[in-house]
C-alpha cells in the first residue's frame, strides 16, 4: 500500500469512526483528476465510491453538500470527504456513443434537472468576463426557467449500465442555471446535436448562442484558473513519447506546448468529427481531452476511411503561410555536416530545396502525419488527427507522401492511399514528395536523436531523386 493511500484510508476510517460507522475493509484508487482521489471501497461486502478533496481549486460554494445532504445513497459527506454507495457502470469515455446510449443520459439529465435541491445560482459574470456579445445573448435567456445544473458532465463523470441506468458524478459544479451549459457540454464530448435538440427541447438559434456563451465562459474559467496551475503541473511529468516530445497527459487531459515557428489557433479550424475537441487555446498552449483510442490495422479499408479524413482536412478553409520550405531549410543548416546529411548528393539537395521554393497544389497539411498522430476514438469509431502544431499550408502530396512513408507501405497499398484521396492524383508528383519527405524526416530524426529511420529515409532519397 503506498503512503498516498494509507494515509487516505486512515482519514476515511477517523472520519467514519466519529460517526459510529464500521471502518473500510478495503480501498482502491480508482482515478486521480484535477480536484479529486477516487477511490473503491468496501463496508461490510458492500461497495462504495470514496472521493478525497485535492487542493488544486479553492471551493467556491457549497451547493455540492446541499445536494448529498439530501442524496439517499450518501454514507458520509464533509468538505473534503464524500462517501456514497457504488454505482456498477462505466463511464462513457470508454464507450462508444451509440444512440440509445445519447438518448439514456439526455433522458437522464431532464430527470437530474428537475430535482429540487436548494443550491446557488449560476454566475456567468463570475469571471469578469467584458464582452458585448456574450452579455446580449445571456440578457436573452434572463426570463428562463432555472433547473438544476450538473457543470461538468465530461465523458468521465457519466456512469452507465448494461441496463442502460445512468448516473452523474462529481457535482462540484452543480448550480442553478437555465436550461443549457449541460447540453453544450454533451455537444463537445460527442453528442448528436439533433439528439440533444429533441430531447432537451432547445431550438438550433437558442443552442447556437449557449454554445458561444459556454465556450466563452470555460476559456476565461482555463485561462485565470487552471492554465497556471497546468503549467506548473507538467513541470513535474515527462512528457508523451512522441516525435513532437511537446505534449503531455494530466488525468483525461492532454497539454501541448506550440513551437514558435506556427502560433495560429488551431481551434479556429472549427469542431470537425475528425479532430480533437480543443478546451482552451492561446498562442503558446493548447489543451485538449485525452481521446480513449481503440487499436486498428492500416489495412485498405482504413486506409481509404483515412484518405477521406485527410483531404476533408486539406479542404478546411484557413489563413495559414507556406512556411514548410524555410523550416527544413533551418534543420538542414544545423545538420548540413552530419555525415548522414553529407552522404546526400549535393545535387539532389538543391533540387529539393527548388521544389520547396515553387510548392503546388497548395492546401492546410498536417506536416506530420505518422502512426501516432492518427487515432480512432472509442466514443464514435472515427480517424482523428491529433498534434497539429506544425500544420500549415503546403502541397497535398506532402501528408500522404510522409504518411506512406511512416507506414512503410508498399507500392499497392500506398497508389491504393493515393487514389482513394484523389482518382486524378499524380504519382509522379506523389514520389517527387516521397524524397522530399524522406529529406526531411531524416533531418527532423536527427533533430530528434532517433535514428530509427535513417537507413530507410536515404534509401528513399536517393530511389525517388529522379522525380524531382
Amino acid at each position: 500500500m503506498s503512503n498516498l493511500v494509507e494515509k487516505h484510508l486512515n482519514l476515511v476510517n477517523d472520519a467514519l469512526t466519529k460517526q459510529g460507522i464500521s471502518k473500510i475493509d478495503l480501498m482502491k484508487l480508482e482515478y486521480e483528476g484535477f480536484h479529486n482521489y477516487t477511490y473503491l471501497a468496501q463496508i461490510n461486502d458492500k461497495k462504495y465510491q470514496v472521493r478525497i478533496k485535492k487542493n488544486f481549486l479553492k471551493e467556491q460554494s457549497n451547493s455540492e453538500k446541499q445536494y448529498y445532504l439530501k442524496d439517499k445513497e450518501t454514507l458520509y459527506y464533509d468538505e473534503n470527504l464524500l462517501i456514497r454507495e457504488w454505482f456498477e457502470g462505466e463511464t462513457l469515455e470508454n464507450l462508444k456513443l451509440t444512440k440509445e446510449i445519447q438518448v439514456a443520459v439526455l433522458k437522464h439529465l431532464k430527470e437530474f434537472s428537475n430535482k429540487d435541491i436548494n443550491v446557488e445560482e449560476f454566475d456567468w459574470f463570475e469571471q469578469k468576463i467584458n464582452l458585448k456579445e456574450y452579455s446580449e445573448i445571456i440578457k436573452k435567456f434572463k426570463n428562463k426557467p432555472k433547473i438544476l445544473q450538473h457543470g461538468d458532465l465530461a465523458l468521465k463523470n457519466i456512469l452507465i449500465n448494461k441496463q442502460n441506468q445512468v448516473k452523474f458524478i462529481d457535482l462540484e459544479w452543480i448550480r442553478l442555471n437555465f436550461i443549457g451549459f449541460d447540453a453544450a457540454t454533451l455537444y463537445k464530448e460527442g453528442f448528436d446535436e439533433k439528439l440533444i435538440l429533441e430531447n432537451l427541447e432547445i431550438t438550433k438559434e437558442e443552442f447556437k448562442d449557449l454554445l458561444f456563451i459556454c465556450d466563452t465562459f470555460n476559456n476565461y474559467v482555463y485561462k485565470i484558473n487552471y492554465i497556471p496551475k497546468i503549467k506548473e503541473e507538467v513541470k513535474k511529468i515527462q512528457p508523451i513519447e512522441s516525435f513532437s516530445k511537446s505534449s503531455y497527459r494530466l488525468n483525461d487531459k492532454i497539454v501541448q506546448f506550440k513551437n514558435d515557428s506556427n502560433l495560429f489557433l488551431i481551434k479556429e479550424l472549427g469542431n470537425e468529427d475528425f479532430l480533437a475537441p480543443i478546451l482552451y487555446e492561446d498562442e503558446k498552449l493548447i489543451l485538449r481531452k485525452w481521446i480513449p483510442e481503440q487499436k486498428f490495422h492500416f489495412c485498405k479499408g482504413n486506409l481509404r476511411r483515412l484518405s477521406t479524413k485527410i483531404k476533408k482536412f486539406h479542404q478546411l478553409p484557413n489563413q495559414q503561410k507556406y512556411i514548410i520550405d524555410q523550416f527544413i531549410f533551418n534543420l538542414y543548416q544545423k545538420f548540413q555536416s552530419n555525415k548522414w546529411v553529407q552522404s546526400i548528393n549535393q545535387n539532389i539537395i538543391d533540387k529539393i530545396f527548388m521544389n520547396l521554393k515553387n510548392p503546388q497544389n497548395l492546401v492546410l497539411s498536417h506536416n506530420d502525419l505518422h502512426p501516432g498522430n492518427i487515432i480512432m476514438s472509442n466514443n464514435d469509431g472515427r480517424f482523428k488527427f491529433i498534434d497539429l502544431v506544425n500544420a500549415s499550408l503546403n502541397s497535398k502530396y506532402f501528408d500522404l507522401a510522409y504518411l506512406s512513408t511512416n507506414l512503410n507501405l508498399n507500392e499497392d497499398k500506398e497508389l491504393h492511399l493515393l487514389k482513394c484521396y484523389d482518382k486524378k492524383s499524380s504519382v509522379e508528383e506523389f514520389y517527387k514528395y516521397k524524397c522530399i519527405v524522406n529529406f526531411y524526416g531524416l533531418l527532423w530524426s536527427l533533430e530528434l536523436k532517433d535514428f530509427s529511420m535513417l537507413e530507410v529515409n536515404l534509401s528513399n532519397i536517393n530511389k525517388y531523386q529522379q522525380y524531382l
